[in-house]
């Protein structure tokens, strides 16, 4: 799977957003539109996390053939890339507030912008461990609180 372009970080992605079915079901809630809609943005978001942790792995990754983001295109482009995507989900997510689609509480992802900003600015092959230690590491928990935060968002319109 680490051979094929990007599988691995999509896959990554897709087993945190599969939370948020995990909550619907736990909760014994159908999920609303708003959040079947937010499953765009959060895999965007989840996506830009998973290939943060692939700058760090960048030699090896090369040595070994695994053809990551970062491998592929390069540093410079690829944070170009992750900061794009998290711009976009952002923006996504404030038009289904917006909309109405969302609770006014999604605001709560403006934050998490700011910090997948920053994150993205950390990571390189020659980061320190605390980068990916503690400041990527740090994110997986935000998400399970956004998620996980009482199902705000599942059955919401």
């Amino acid at each position: 799977m680490k051979e094929r372009f990007i599988i691995k970080d999509i896959c990554i992605a897709s087993g945190w957003a599969f939370l948020l079915l995990v909550t619907s079901v736990y909760l014994g809630r159908p999920m609303g539109t708003g959040a079947w809609l937010f499953l765009v943005p959060l895999l965007m978001k989840l996506f830009v996390m998973a290939v943060a942790y692939d700058f760090k792995d960048i030699n090896s990754d090369r040595r070994s053939g695994v053809r990551s983001l970062p491998v592929v295109m390069g540093e410079d482009s690829s944070k170009l890339v992750l900061h794009v995507l998290n711009t976009v989900a952002t923006a996504l997510i404030l038009l289904l507030i917006y909309f109405g689609l969302l609770p006014l509480l999604g605001v709560i992802f403006v934050p998490a912008f700011i910090y997948q900003f920053l994150m993205i600015q950390l990571v390189n092959e020659d980061a320190p461990g605390w980068v990916y230690f503690i400041i990527c590491d740090l994110e997986q928990f935000f998400w399970l609180v956004f998620l996980g935060i009482g199902g705000w968002l599942i059955g919401y319109h």
